[in-house]
């Protein structure tokens, strides 16, 4: 049986192996509902990986967004610690550079 950590560290090598991607769509959101309000406004795009995966996320990092901008898969937590202690992490998505 394998462990959380495990999984997250063989999901997330197998997704570094597919950046950069690029960037198909993009929206920026202001009206974030619950949970995310804290958050607003956070860009959220489509982004094409270079094994063809079509995958949506948050972007972080990013000034100023275009598509067809190259962009790089990254695992950051999504919300803040609970009360349990659980910390919930995911992919996101930020600009490439070299």
């Amino acid at each position: 049986m394998y462990s959380p950590v495990k999984i997250w560290r063989s999901k997330k090598y197998k997704l570094a192996g597919s950046n950069p991607g690029r960037l198909l769509s993009f929206s920026i959101i202001h009206a974030s509902p619950p949970g995310f309000k804290d958050q607003a406004p956070y860009s959220v795009g489509l982004v094409e990986l270079k094994n063809g995966l079509r995958v949506i996320g948050q972007i972080v990092e990013a000034e100023s967004l275009k598509i067809g901008q190259k962009m790089k898969a990254v695992f950051r937590i999504f919300n803040p610690q609970e009360k349990e202690g659980v910390i919930y992490y995911g992919i996101k998505f930020k600009p490439w550079k070299k």
